[in-house]
């Protein structure tokens, strides 16, 4: 009897184990919302957004999120992911901090070849930071 039910029970815990993971035909998600942690092997992404959030890479279709795990090559179905809060900066910053925006008024000057923006005596110089335009305070 004993030798019955462990068959049974390894059967019921790869049923499990797979129920979360499909393929659906075409890559297509079900058109109902399915569960936070369903995991599809395929998605047709063609039609949906592209979000790169805190280095990771979602997909959103108009209902849906999907985290992409590279490790797994699989897509996770997500709760909308949180995106980065902009840091808050005083109006001119401290020498070495970073500014999203430039202070009101600044102008571009150039110094040993290399473009500027200044303000009142504090110079700023433009970079970029994960893809988006920021102005760290430099000294002169």
């Amino acid at each position: 009897m004993k030798k019955a039910i462990i068959p049974l029970c390894l059967a019921a815990s790869v049923l499990a184990a797979s129920a979360t993971v499909s393929a659906e035909p075409m890559g297509r998600p079900p058109m109902d919302q399915p569960p936070v942690g369903h995991v599809y092997k395929r998605l047709d992404i063609s039609r949906m957004e592209r979000h790169e959030i805190n280095h990771h890479v979602y997909f959103h279709d108009s209902v849906n999120w999907y985290l992409y795990d590279p490790v797994r090559t699989v897509y996770v179905v997500v709760d909308e992911p949180q995106r980065p809060r902009a840091p808050v900066m005083r109006d001119q910053g401290e020498f070495g901090e970073v500014l999203t925006t430039l202070p009101p008024g600044a102008v571009a000057v150039m110094i040993n070849g290399v473009q500027y923006f200044e303000k009142q005596g504090r110079l700023y110089l433009p970079t970029q930071r994960h893809g988006q335009s920021v102005y760290v305070h430099v000294n002169r």
